[in-house]
């Protein structure tokens, strides 16, 4: 089994701004146990033209801000698990997924 970490940038204002920030070549991360990458987890914002209000999101590699964003820069990592590790992170995702607690602090992010 493996578990998909994709590092991408988008080139949108917000990922712009980051990566400005970071100096590193990607601005965001997502986690997926799906090699057709259709089912991702991340932190990302909640509506497609308003991205301001982030929060905990699925995605898809095919849809979203990535079919908007095509010339969006993506490195996907592959990295070998176990059914046990699998089985934690989806626990995880479920986790986060069962609220509206989390949400992306840009306040804090520009703090940083």
């Amino acid at each position: 089994m493996y578990l998909y970490i994709v590092l991408s940038y988008t080139g949108s204002l917000p990922s712009k701004i980051i990566k400005r920030a970071t100096r590193k070549p990607y601005a965001h991360v997502s986690i997926s146990d799906d090699p057709d990458l259709t089912l991702m987890y991340s932190f990302g914002r909640k509506f497609l033209y308003f991205p301001w209000y982030g929060g905990f999101i699925s995605e898809n590699i095919n849809d979203g801000l990535f079919k908007r964003m095509k010339s969006s820069k993506i490195a996907v990592y592959r990295v070998k698990v176990s059914k046990d590790e699998i089985k934690g992170m989806k626990s995880e995702i479920n986790r986060f997924s069962n609220t509206d607690g989390y949400f992306y602090d840009y306040k804090g992010a520009v703090g940083m």
